[in-house]
């Protein structure tokens, strides 16, 4: 039977510090208390920025240190049509958040918005593009071409250190009756090389058909 490994916690001795997610050290009685704190936190700064600001989050990285909490959000703006009224993220709003987080750990809580950097490009905001289109009534095949057009058209131009993408869509695909996986690979993936640069991300797409599971791989150069 195939053992599926996931990419990110294959590569934990591999990574650079700077590709952590989650920044602690603790005890070994501690460190699940604190690794589910990290969960609930990053959890809530998700859905917090995406229901009351229309902004989805590429990264949160969680840096735990004696008496505080440093996060860094790394943002991308939602650009769909949503009938909720749309929340202003500015300096009072990031307080009154950090209020909340503050309360649910009881330490100091510091969040720090970075901006988007250039020639850059995340897993999981394709994933999100991804589900966006699907949620739209977007086929599968549609959305998926046009991700790899605008992805090799990049890779051409500003992103040269872009090894490869793999995208997998499983479910009841532009709703046929039985479920079938759908797998669309560009350039090299070397999924079992430890040293390989690989950006993962999975991510579901609540449809009328169903639940359709969405996973994006992304290779670069080392």
């Amino acid at each position: 039977m195939g053992q599926k490994v996931h990419p990110l916690a294959f590569r934990t001795t591999a990574q650079k510090p700077w590709g952590w997610k989650n920044i602690f050290y603790s005890k070994k009685k501690n460190y699940p208390d604190i690794f589910f704190e990290t969960e609930k936190l990053r959890k809530f700064i998700e859905s917090a920025l995406y229901y009351r600001h229309q902004y989805v989050t590429t990264d949160i990285i969680i840096s735990h240190l004696e008496k505080e909490i440093k996060i860094f959000i790394y943002l991308l703006e939602n650009k769909s049509k949503n009938k909720q009224q749309k929340v202003p993220l500015n300096n009072h709003t990031l307080k009154a958040l950090a209020t909340e987080l503050k309360n649910l750990t009881n330490k100091k809580v510091e969040l720090i918005i970075k901006p988007k950097k250039q020639n850059s490009l995340k897993a999981k905001a394709i994933a999100y593009w991804i589900t966006r289109d699907l949620e739209n009534y977007t086929k599968v095949n549609t959305s998926l071409n046009r991700i790899l057009k605008h992805v090799t058209a990049l890779k051409k131009t500003s992103l040269t250190n872009l090894r490869g993408i793999k995208i997998q869509c499983s479910g009841r695909l532009n709703g046929i009756d039985r479920a079938k996986k759908l797998t669309v690979k560009r350039g090299n993936m070397p999924l079992q090389t430890f040293n390989a640069t690989i950006d993962y991300c999975q991510y579901n797409a609540h449809t009328i058909h169903g639940v359709i599971g969405i996973k994006v791989w992304l290779c670069w150069k080392n």
